[in-house]
């Protein structure tokens, strides 16, 4: 999902899917090095929005760092990535946050998006 809305930015104008994809990097060291900084959202999860584009981070905190659960639209489907959730309870093992699909499990310094 990332990947497309990158491509999609960098076919509009060259540059420019970089520039989102350093607006999500940004968004994304920033919530991992203060997770409670973003808006709460769907009761357990957290989002930053990102400054140009019309999109937000969403995420929740984790033993870990940060599980990020999509990078959303602010208009077209805010909330597909609301099946994505985990019960708060219910976090579980680094297997579980693998075979999640697309989440990312970021902490200081361990994975980066690039």
């Amino acid at each position: 999902e990332l990947l497309a809305e990158i491509s999609y930015y960098e076919n509009r104008r060259t540059g420019l899917g970089a520039r989102f994809l350093a607006e999500v990097e940004a968004a994304s060291e920033l919530a991992a090095s203060s997770p409670k900084s973003g808006a709460p959202i769907a009761g357990v999860a957290r989002r930053r929005l990102l400054p140009t584009f019309p999109f937000a981070l969403v995420y929740t905190e984790t033993d870990y760092g940060i599980l990020i659960h999509g990078v959303a639209h602010n208009r077209r489907r805010p909330t597909y990535w609301i099946g994505r959730l985990r019960d708060e309870g219910n976090r579980s093992s680094d297997t579980d946050v693998l075979s999640a699909g697309f989440a990312h499990l970021l902490s200081a310094g361990q994975l980066r998006l690039r």
